[in-house]
């Protein structure tokens, strides 16, 4: 459902927000069909295990073109307080 009242909109921003920034490390895979071609599924692999070997709390997921899609596949990373590191 649509809606373009503040409260909505102020909502719909704040969810947006914390999936882009969990308060925690952040690990997103460049999963559009250039990354996958590129081996971006076996990336995405390692890090699911080595994430669940390790017992870490990351929030790995999935994203479309990060937009370099000669250095496919990309990974970016964010650590509340650091910079993003690709």
């Amino acid at each position: 459902m649509k809606s373009n009242n503040l409260e909505y909109l102020t909502k719909v921003k704040q969810q947006g927000l914390k999936k882009l920034f969990p308060g925690m490390p952040r690990i997103a895979v460049g999963y559009a069909s250039c990354g996958i071609a590129a081996g971006a599924d076996r990336v995405l692999a390692a890090f699911e295990a080595e994430i669940k070997r390790r017992k870490l709390e990351v929030l790995l997921t999935k994203v479309g073109c990060i937009g370099y899609c000669t250095v496919e596949p990309i990974v970016n990373v964010t650590v509340p307080g650091l910079p993003l590191v690709l």
